[in-house]
Parts: C-alpha cells; sequence; structure tokens
C-alpha cells in the first residue's frame, strides 16, 4: 500500500513539474508568399489535440511544454511542423497547397493537369461518390455535378437512371452522354459494378467533348475502374451492404366509406390495393476484391453479388459481375499491356407497372378474392380497363435474362522520351432474353386468347479499335502536347420475338410455344417479328494540340472528320473542331489569398447520328395482297446529313 501511495505521489509530482514548465509561446501565421497574416489558421501541440486558431491578424498565443512541437495547418496550405526549443516566439510562413492543381484529369485520349485545362470538367473519385444502397454507376454522380441530372422515376430496380447533362442538346438518338470505361468508347455502364470504380471525369461542354466527334453531343463520362499497384504485395477486401427501400407517400385514394357515400358500388370489403401490390424492398450487396502486383505485373479481381427487390412486389433482380485487370510492364517500362474483362449476369423480374395503375383505381370496397363458397378466384368485375391488381402479379409472368461480356487490350509503348504511341481493342457482347406468360385465367392479358405466351431474344456485339499517338516537348517557356490518332467502330444487333395463344395448359408458360394451338389452325393470331441491322460503322481521325506557356497562359485545339455508314453518300463525313484558351490571372495579379484564379473559354462543335439504321437507303416493302408485289416505300437520300450542335462555353475558376 505505501508503494502504491508513492507512486501516486511520484507521479502527481512529476505531473506537477510538467505544468510548472508550460510556458506561453506568442507568433504570427503569415502566407509565404504575399506575407500576410493568415485568420483562422490551426496551431496545435504535436501529438495532442491542444491548441489554438490564429486571429483577424494571423497572431496566436498558446502554452507549450518543453522539447514540444507546434504544427500550423491552414486549408489550401501545406501543413508545417517547427519544434519550439527554448523560443517564447514562433513565426510560420505556410507555403499554398499546389498539389490540387496538378492533380491529373483523364480527358478524351489522354490526360493533363487540372491547372492546364480549358474546359468545363468535374473529377470525382471514390471519396467524393454518393456512400449508401447504390446499385447503378450513375447513382454514384448524382447531385455531385453542376448540370448533370440523373434519376429514376418510381425507383424501378430493372430499369435505367436517366443521365442528362445541361439538358437536351440534340434531336437525334444519343440524348444521354457518351460513356467511355478504361479508354473504351462506347462501353456499357451496365458492366460496371459500382464497387470496381476508381473516378469519374464529366466532360460537359462541346471544346471537351468534340475530340469524341458524333457521340459526344450530349456530354461525356469518363469512368476508369481500380487497378492493382505496383510493389505493395497481395490485398484482399470485403465490403457489403443491406438495405431496404420504403414508399415516402402513396398516392392519395378515397376511403371506403368516402367510395360509396360518392354514389360507388358497395361490394362489403375494405382493401388497401397499394399496399397489397408493394412491400419492403429489400437488397444486399457483397463485394470480394484482391490485388497487387510486384515486379512488372500488377493485378486486381473481383466479383460482385447483387440481390435487389423492389418495393412493387415481384420485382427486382440477382446479378453476378466479375471483372479482371492485368498490367504488365516490359522494356524497363516502355511497354506497358492491360488487359480487361467484365462479365456481368443478371437474371429480372419486370413485374407489372400497370399494378400500380390500376391499385389507385380499383374499387376500396372490392375483395382480392371471391369467398371459397363461389370458387375463392380473383375477383374481378367485368367492366372496361378495370382490372384486379393483385390478380395481375400473381397470375402473370414477366421476366428476362441478360449477359453481357466485353474485354479490351491496350499497348502503350513509350518510343522515346518525347514520342509515345498507344493501341486498344476491344469488343463488347450482350445477349438478352425476355419471355411473358397470361394465363387462360388472367382477364389482364390471355383469357381472349386462352393463354397467351411471347419470347423475344437480342443480341448485339460491338467493336472498337483506335490508335493514336503523342509527342510531348518543351521548348523554353513553352510545354507543347501534339496528339494525332485513328478510330474505327462497328455495331451490329439481331433481334427475334414471337407471340402465341391458345394453349392446352398454364403450367409450362412460355416453355412449351409449340404447344400453342394456333400453329394447328393456322390463324392470324402468331405474331412473329425478326430482325438484322446492317453493321453499322464509324471511321474517324482525329489530332490535338495543347500548349502551355509559363504555367498560366494555355491553348487547345482539337478537329476530328468522322464518316458514318448511317449517313447519305454524299454527306458520309463531318467535320466537328474545337478550341478552347485559358489564363491563370493569379499568376501576374498574385492575388494572395488564392492559389487559382483562371479564366478560360472554350468552342466546340459535336454531332448526332440517327438512332435508325438505313435511312438513306432504299426501303422496299411487300405487299401480300393481290398475289404479292413489293412497292418501294421510300427513296434513297443521298444527302442525310450529321446534326451538329455547337458550344460556347465561358468559365471562372477559383
Amino acid at each position: 500500500m505505501k508503494k502504491f501511495l508513492l507512486l501516486i505521489l511520484v507521479f502527481v509530482s512529476s505531473m506537477g513539474m510538467s505544468i510548472a514548465q508550460d510556458r506561453a509561446v506568442t507568433g504570427k501565421v503569415t502566407d509565404a508568399t504575399s506575407g500576410e497574416g493568415i485568420p483562422g489558421a490551426n496551431v496545435v501541440i504535436k501529438g495532442t489535440s491542444t491548441g489554438t486558431i490564429t486571429d483577424f491578424n494571423g497572431d496566436y498565443k498558446v502554452n507549450v511544454p518543453d522539447g514540444a512541437s507546434l504544427q500550423f495547418s491552414y486549408v489550401g496550405y501545406t501543413t508545417m511542423e517547427i519544434a519550439v526549443g527554448s523560443r517564447s516566439v514562433v513565426d510560420a510562413q505556410l507555403a499554398l497547397d499546389v498539389t490540387a492543381l496538378e492533380e491529373i484529369i483523364v480527358v478524351g485520349y489522354g490526360s493533363q493537369t487540372k491547372k492546364e485545362i480549358t474546359s468545363a470538367v468535374v473529377s470525382l473519385d471514390t471519396k467524393d461518390f454518393n456512400k449508401g444502397a447504390v446499385n447503378d454507376p450513375a447513382q454514384l454522380l448524382q447531385g455531385k455535378v453542376p448540370g448533370l441530372s440523373i434519376y429514376n422515376k418510381g425507383g424501378n430496380p430493372n430499369s435505367k437512371s436517366t443521365i442528362r447533362l445541361r439538358g437536351i442538346s440534340t434531336v437525334g438518338a444519343n440524348t444521354e452522354p457518351l460513356i467511355v470505361v478504361d479508354g473504351v468508347i462506347g462501353a456499357s455502364l451496365d458492366n460496371v459494378d459500382p464497387n470496381d470504380i476508381e473516378t469519374i471525369n464529366v466532360l460537359k461542354d462541346g471544346s471537351a467533348a468534340a475530340i469524341y466527334g458524333s457521340r459526344g453531343s450530349s456530354g461525356v463520362i469518363l469512368v476508369t475502374t481500380k487497378k492493382g499497384s505496383r510493389g505493395g504485395g497481395v490485398t484482399a477486401s470485403y465490403n457489403g451492404f443491406i438495405a431496404a427501400s420504403t414508399i415516402l407517400n402513396e398516392i392519395s385514394v378515397m376511403t371506403p366509406s368516402q367510395y360509396t357515400a360518392a354514389g360507388g358500388n358497395d361490394l362489403g370489403s375494405a382493401t388497401d390495393w397499394q399496399k397489397e401490390v408493394t412491400q419492403t424492398g429489400m437488397q444486399q450487396v457483397h463485394n470480394i476484391a484482391v490485388g497487387g502486383g510486384s515486379g512488372n505485373t500488377t493485378f486486381r479481381i473481383s466479383s460482385n453479388f447483387r440481390n435487389v427487390d423492389g418495393v412493387l412486389r415481384k420485382s427486382g433482380f440477382d446479378q453476378v459481375n466479375t471483372r479482371a485487370n492485368i498490367n504488365h510492364f516490359a522494356l524497363n517500362d516502355r511497354l506497358k499491356i492491360s488487359s480487361n474483362i467484365s462479365l456481368t449476369n443478371r437474371e429480372s423480374n419486370f413485374s407489372f407497372n400497370e399494378a400500380l395503375r390500376y391499385a389507385a383505381l380499383f374499387n376500396p370496397t372490392a375483395p382480392i378474392r371471391f369467398p371459397e363458397a363461389q370458387g375463392g378466384g380473383y375477383f374481378q368485375a367485368i367492366l372496361f380497363d378495370n382490372f384486379n391488381p393483385v390478380a395481375i402479379l400473381e397470375q402473370n409472368q414477366n421476366v428476362g435474362k441478360r449477359k453481357e461480356i466485353n474485354f479490351n487490350t491496350q499497348l502503350d509503348f513509350s518510343v522515346t522520351d518525347d514520342i509515345s504511341v498507344t493501341a486498344n481493342y476491344s469488343q463488347q457482347f450482350r445477349n438478352e432474353v425476355y419471355g411473358q406468360y397470361y394465363p387462360t385465367t388472367s382477364l389482364f392479358r390471355g383469357f381472349n386468347r386462352t393463354g397467351l405466351a411471347s419470347r423475344a431474344v437480342n443480341d448485339n456485339k460491338f467493336t472498337l479499335f483506335e490508335a493514336y499517338g503523342k509527342y510531348a516537348k518543351t521548348f523554353g517557356n513553352v510545354d507543347l502536347v501534339f496528339t494525332a490518332g485513328y478510330s474505327f467502330q462497328e455495331d451490329q444487333s439481331e433481334d427475334f420475338s414471337i407471340e402465341l395463344g391458345d394453349f392446352p395448359t398454364d403450367l409450362l408458360g412460355f416453355n412449351a410455344l409449340e404447344t400453342s394451338y394456333d400453329r394447328v389452325t393456322g390463324k392470324n393470331l402468331i405474331n412473329v417479328q425478326s430482325g438484322a441491322s446492317p453493321k453499322n460503322q464509324i471511321v474517324a481521325q482525329f489530332a490535338r494540340v495543347n500548349l502551355n506557356y509559363d504555367n498560366a497562359l494555355f491553348f487547345n485545339a482539337s478537329v476530328r472528320r468522322e464518316g458514318s455508314t448511317k449517313l447519305g453518300a454524299d454527306n458520309q463525313y463531318g467535320i466537328f473542331p474545337a478550341v478552347g484558351v485559358g489564363v491563370d490571372l493569379n499568376r501576374y495579379l498574385s492575388i494572395g489569398s488564392m492559389d487559382l484564379f483562371k479564366f478560360r473559354a472554350g468552342y466546340g462543335v459535336t454531332g448526332s447520328l440517327p438512332g435508325q439504321s438505313g435511312l438513306a437507303q432504299d426501303l422496299v416493302q411487300y405487299n401480300f395482297q393481290g398475289g404479292g408485289s413489293s412497292f418501294l416505300a421510300r427513296a434513297a437520300n443521298p444527302d442525310l446529313k450529321w446534326e451538329k450542335t455547337t458550344q460556347t462555353n465561358i468559365g471562372l475558376d477559383m
């Protein structure tokens, strides 16, 4: 006990000695460039949370123990650490933190530092993305980029988010921004899991997007996926979440008493139809990733599992996505070989949105089913456009499967210190299969056809090859980067659908089309459609020059010449130029409180292609009546040309 009391006494005495040895230290925190005081700067004793902030003039006062160091920090400046020693006055001069200005931003066919960009570009990485229950990569950007609207009306988990950048700027087919994933133009965002995305850059104006020509009229979104790192060993990670979705507000409808008081037919029940067709939509997501590298090779492999249910009953999907990125460096790092492959398999239940519509219209006094004494089937009033919403969901089937795979291989070779070349080859395959079945008892559909089934198949193949070279050289105060290249794109799709009725049984649904009695009777009730698009090709040549003078004056100009098989023979090629200028005024005005004060202006021309193929060619149709004959329904249009969009953008970055 005496030893314990002695220890306490020694501890308290040492504390008293320590406190007694604290002394006041004063000083001033200033901007290293202008010499002006910095108000509100943090002054903290290293290794503790004890400290103070500077006053309006940048002055401070703090009690500091012997042997301590002070840390000085302020937003936009580099943190500074100073050992106090025996001094009672410690001044600090903080330098501007220009790291953010040196950040490398991916742009079309290359990259630039943030300071050099003369167009409207927004760059986000994992720390900036939306967190939480994100199942669509577009949701990572929702509310993060000025002028970019992302929404999913109704919250249907099977529908893609609608993306609009600065409104609709075209009457053509590409009303949404062009998606570029790891340098692959037109890659599918559906085949990228949100967990695998490292950065997203949004090119908002014409001067930035013109390098992509006909596909950039609605802006461009550049997606870079996560890669392994060299020399970091092998790391494994897991992340996942479980979430629930509920309805915020229901549609206001009459209660049963209000309905009957208004003259409605009282059927003796009280049914909340909106509640009957909706649910708490549960979802769970699991992501496993392994990555790393050593020597000359890096890799990252990830698998993502998603099970998502919507708030509408029988709506949702199960999805598995796997992605692998492999990079290999050779010839003393002069050659880099990158290979990416991604596979997505999704099985969806699309349910029926019509159930929500009829849930707001159906008689609130109607029962879901007839009494058992009357057969117990679904209650249904024989009225025009009036169907039991629960019966719609439970009797009928609306499902689909989607398989998507894409791969690309890219070679980057440094010929000299000033010259490099890049070649990229990519293919993307997408296969979709859909099926619907309406049984003989479904008044919604199928009752008048003694059962109704439909199947549809769509197959799409996309091929891309691009090669470009870059020349970068410094001449005194001028940094020059010149880029030129070639691009080839080809897209082709095939589809087939069939609809039949009159089935002897509902047990097999759409999986027994051969049992349809329509085939035996030869009735004109079979609906069959098939088609294949021609090989739509885009061939382009492009060039761009970037100039940086004195790290303060910036200039870039680009031009793309592009041709498409969708256009008329006399106007297959279009020219898409762009120019941008910028000046960092702070370089010459030396405004102490700013690290960047850049004025920029840009002008660019982008284009748009028709959504439909063959509009420039003759359209011949066949008339089955009168023995059958073909006729010219539409003459060829050799003058069909590009839709062009011009944009001027002026901005001030501070």
